[in-house]
């Protein structure tokens, strides 16, 4: 029985074919003309370099011309370069000058199709096929959890890349006004570190715990280590006891405090009753001794 391979249906290149297919891209390296840049030999001009470039051919657009007579023959070499033989060169033209584009409609005479084909889809579609292009450089196409949002590249790309603001300051998503409104009134709940690490960090991270356990697997670690519990277990203990006693010394001494309070209150008020019982003694001698003092007189001789 014949083996049947089923190949796997790669998705980024199926949306690549139909894109490629929707909008084909003109042909840069075609060689049938010189009258635009588009239609020869792209050149691009960079800085001189002896070893890579040679003089006669810098700065030019030059193709083999193939003939049926011999050009060594008709070479003049006050008129050319002996290194041109056979070959047809030209001086790069300046890029044309691209047309006008032509006025939009009015957007309220238009259908809902014509409105997307003219307003909508030349911004949204270059930003989808940007977002296509950052997804499969973050590998978002292998893994089912990812970190790439789709919907904040494209708030960032069509708020960078709005037709009526051209002057606008390229920001990132979280410097555009309304997205730090919205995130204000509705936060966003942190993303898991699994998708906050990349590939190097997580890999590190991992080697450091697993090389941290096999640190505290030494049996000298796990000595110190539980010498160092029972002490934090033991002064944890003196702390409790320490509290506790001087709790009792607070209590005690309050309670020493109003019993010397009390006795003191009543030897006072023994003290004021002995004083005043003294005052009302000498208050009665001294009526006494004054009532013998007083001359006794007789009503008769009078």
């Amino acid at each position: 029985m014949p083996y049947i391979e089923h190949k796997q249906i790669n998705l980024w290149k199926k949306i690549c074919d139909d894109h490629s297919r929707q909008f084909p891209r003109e042909d840069l390296h075609s060689t049938e003309g010189f009258e635009t840049d588009g239609d020869s030999v792209a050149t691009e001009v960079v800085e001189f370099d002896p070893s890579l470039h040679n003089p006669a051919f810098y700065g030019r657009m030059t193709r083999c011309v193939s003939t049926d007579m011999d050009p060594v023959a008709d070479f003049d070499a006050s008129r050319s370069h002996p290194a041109l033989v056979g070959y047809s060169a030209q001086t790069k033209p300046p890029p044309a000058t691209p047309p006008a584009p032509p006025p939009l409609p009015d957007p309220k005479s238009l259908s809902a199709k014509d409105f997307l084909e003219i307003f909508v889809f030349p911004t949204l579609l270059p930003g989808l096929d940007a977002m296509l292009k950052v997804a499969e450089s973050q590998n978002c196409f292998l893994w089912k959890r990812i970190r790439f949002n789709g919907c904040d590249f494209l708030t960032q790309y069509l708020y960078n890349n709005n037709p009526k603001f051209p002057d606008r300051e390229k920001r990132s998503l979280d410097d555009i006004e309304f997205v730090q409104r919205i995130n204000a009134e509705f936060p966003r709940p942190p993303l898991p570190l699994s998708l906050i690490w990349s590939d190097e960090e997580a890999v590190l991270k991992l080697q450091s715990c697993f090389r941290g356990y096999l640190q505290r697997r030494d049996p000298e670690i796990e000595e110190l280590r539980r010498y160092q519990r029972d002490m934090r277990e033991a002064s944890e203990d003196i702390v409790i006891k320490i509290s506790e006693f001087w709790a009792q010394r607070e209590s005690a001494g309050s309670a020493s405090c109003s019993s010397h309070r009390s006795g003191a209150l009543s030897q006072l008020r023994s003290a004021r009753e002995i004083e005043t019982h003294a005052e009302q003694t000498e208050n009665i001698e001294k009526q006494d001794d004054e009532s013998v003092k007083e001359p006794v007189t007789d009503p008769q001789n009078e």
